[in-house]
């Protein structure tokens, strides 16, 4: 069985008391044995989703849950908000699709086939009003007590063992915690610097335009070169503004995401401390009470629930732990592909437009004042392409002293020339 899902038409509906975004769930259920097919389309807005995660967390002690995209209130009803909580949505009930686990739940499948979310609900409390009953429960149970220690403590080498190998995911949870998210952050502040460079060329090359369409004085093979420079900046500052929504997209938000799942794994581990710090409580109370006691043996049926409890969610977290480390490994080296591949191909258009005008330049007739003119915009142009991207990327950084460099060697010709016809007019 395979289930694809894809979320769209955001519809904006009015509630109670604040107006809402309602999205459309489609999923499609394969079977990969018959080839046949069944679709399911239902509406759902994001507090449902919240409904959803919350459900998985309470009933899947250990698991780590697929984070949803943040909630927010100013903005929701941004178009650019709206897109990127669409994608959030999708990569979160994906993820949970494919958990061996929470894949598997029940309510989960009614909350994307039921028109009312009402009945996921009542399946949920179904299930949560079952979880402690059943023969096996019981007989494992009995089998624990049975085994308990002389003292009444609950103890086993399984609990030992157990924390040996939660152990190592504490540890890398703690380093990770501290590091992901500044990964984040310094990939926001190089996409908002971007944003800074698009303004500023947009306003340079707007005011460029602007200059020489209303001075006239200037010399005519001179405006129509200084009015291609102008469109060149827009041109660039259009190139970058493409560049940054594709960051947005294959690099930002997998990030952010990558931050999001780091502290999924953290309430994860802390959901599996909550079962064992309960374990020992029970233990302590096995302790304080005395063996003559008749609610002892409830006790000791408590705490051996409690190790049950702690034992199954730390093997929950073990596993999915180990299926983290793949899935962050996998998408930390497709984040890194897809920054490479924009950042040669933003390179790469950039050289190109620098290489029109550099032609342009060239084949224009270089009047004598043009010359001065013309290192006064290559001042400007290097300083509004490098301020703003000093040791940030080292191959936008190559590409823009090549820029600079070709700037240089016009000079230099448009110098060449201006020192050949003087010669030729002294003779």
């Amino acid at each position: 069985m395979e289930t694809t899902i894809t979320v769209s038409n955001p519809t904006l509906k009015k509630g109670t008391f604040l107006e809402y975004t309602s999205y459309d769930i489609k999923s499609t259920i394969i079977n990969n044995s018959n080839k046949s097919s069944s679709e399911h389309q239902v509406q759902r807005r994001y507090r449902d989703f919240l409904w959803l995660h919350e459900s998985l967390r309470e009933r899947n002690s250990g698991s780590i849950i697929p984070p949803l995209p943040k909630k927010q209130f100013l903005g929701r009803f941004h178009p650019h908000f709206i897109e990127n909580r669409i994608r959030g949505i999708e990569k979160f009930l994906s993820k949970v699709l494919e958990h061996p686990v929470l894949g598997q739940e029940l309510y989960l499948l009614t909350f994307l086939e039921a028109n009312d979310i009402s009945q996921a609900q009542k399946i949920f409390e179904s299930c949560q009003s079952n979880s402690n009953t059943g023969v096996m429960n019981w007989l494992q149970t009995q089998k624990n007590v049975l085994t308990a220690s002389e003292s009444g403590m609950v103890k086993s080498q399984v609990m030992i063992e157990t924390e040996e190998r939660i152990q190592p995911i504490l540890d890398h949870m703690s380093n990770e915690v501290k590091f992901a998210p500044k990964v984040e952050e310094s990939s926001v502040a190089v996409q908002k610097q971007q944003d800074s460079q698009v303004a500023l060329r947009r306003k340079h090359g707007e005011a460029c335009t602007k200059l020489f369409e209303i001075d006239g004085n200037h010399d005519s093979v001179v405006i129509p070169s200084l009015l291609e420079f102008a469109s060149t900046e827009l041109a660039l500052a259009d190139i970058t503004a493409s560049h940054i929504t594709s960051m947005n997209i294959d690099v930002i938000e997998p990030l952010q995401r990558y931050k999001s799942t780091v502290f999924a794994l953290r309430a994860s581990v802390t959901s599996q401390r909550n079962k064992r710090a309960n374990h020992i409580a029970a233990n302590s109370a096995i302790q304080r009470d005395s063996v003559r006691n008749p609610n002892h043996d409830e006790l000791v049926a408590k705490a051996t629930r409690c190790l049950n409890e702690y034992v199954d969610a730390s093997n929950r977290l073990d596993e999915d732990f180990r299926r983290y480390q793949i899935d962050r490994n996998n998408e930390l080296l497709s984040v890194l592909q897809s920054l490479a591949n924009l950042q040669v191909q933003h390179c790469q258009n950039s050289h190109m437009c620098w290489s029109e005008l550099e032609k342009f330049l060239a084949a224009e007739t270089s009047p004598q004042p043009f010359r001065g003119f013309f290192s006064d915009v290559k001042s400007t142009c290097q300083t509004s392409i490098g301020s703003n991207a000093s040791g940030q990327w080292s191959q936008s950084q190559q590409s823009r002293g090549n820029q600079s460099s070709s700037l240089l060697d016009l000079e230099e010709d448009l110098n060449e020339e201006g020192r050949e016809s003087d010669f030729y007019e002294s003779v």
